[in-house]
């Protein structure tokens, strides 16, 4: 059963992901474009959410297929001991790394 929540969620993801698409490949759509994305949202888990836990919506400019596959890979090097792991540059511009 879809809940009014659900759709308002759909909602808020749908224009999150036009936004981020625009920001990040402008007009360019299809295989035009230079970024795919894929945005995971989740509540909060508290004992009053507990019956949510779990519970992860998501929203991408690429097949599901490509972002499994995205997904498991980084799963994977997330996992591997030492792993150095990616972080995204600061305000700065520099870029800064940090071990697991």
């Amino acid at each position: 059963m879809i809940t009014e929540e659900m759709l308002e969620t759909r909602e808020i993801l749908e224009g999150i992901a036009s936004g981020l698409d625009t920001v990040l490949n402008g007009p360019a759509r299809g295989t035009d474009r230079k970024f795919a994305f894929v945005l995971l949202i989740a509540p909060f888990s508290d004992e009053t959410t507990r019956d949510e836990k779990g519970r992860v919506n998501y929203i991408s400019n690429a097949e599901r297929d490509d972002i499994q596959l995205l997904l498991k890979e980084m799963v994977e090097r997330w996992e591997e001991p030492g792993a150095v792991l990616d972080v995204p540059p600061t305000s700065s511009g520099s870029t800064s790394e940090r071990t697991h």
